[in-house]
């Protein structure tokens, strides 16, 4: 028997070539957006700073959630010792902190490489929202590093944002 899709066959919800979040079960994927940032940002003290690194996403439901990935590259002190603490926001609003504070040394530097995290996000909106992170000096005194360059090119940071249905 063949299979006849006109519209009233119980496919009217996706005629027009668009499947809508509406269609979808929760924990579907509904978008996802990804961007990078590769300038050094230094920081000298014990106060958050932004570390360039921020993304985006407009949620199409109240429901919805976000999955927020960072990996922070480039991470490392001058002098050697102490460590560095990545603060995730939603806007104003802290969400979570990543913290290194081992990592390998050499010449007066500690080096930790990558301080990567996840969070989960309930936004509560159907407007945009950015995500953005922020770094600090963790133990000890000195200048921290994200995306550090070295030879002129630094290392790129990367932050993911997933929507997911409610």
């Amino acid at each position: 028997m063949a299979l006849e899709l006109n519209g009233t066959t119980g496919v009217s919800l996706v005629q027009d070539g668009v499947i809508t979040d509406a269609n979808l079960p929760a924990g579907s994927v509904l978008q996802v957006v990804q961007n990078s940032y590769a300038t050094q940002v230094t920081n000298a003290t014990n106060s958050f700073a932004d570390t360039g690194l921020q993304a985006s996403i407009t949620p199409s439901s109240v429901s919805s959630t976000i999955l927020v990935f960072v990996s922070q590259n480039g991470c490392g002190v001058s002098p050697t010792g102490g460590g560095i603490q990545i603060n995730l926001l939603r806007g104003a609003t802290s969400l979570i902190s990543f913290s290194r504070i081992a990592g390998w040394s050499d010449s007066g530097y500690t080096f930790f490489g990558s301080i990567s995290g996840s969070h989960e996000d309930s936004p509560n909106t159907t407007s945009s929202v950015t995500y953005k992170t922020q770094f600090r000096l963790f133990t000890a005194s000195g200048t921290g590093y994200v995306q550090e360059s070295n030879g002129g090119i630094a290392a790129a940071s990367t932050i993911t944002l997933m929507e997911i249905a409610g």
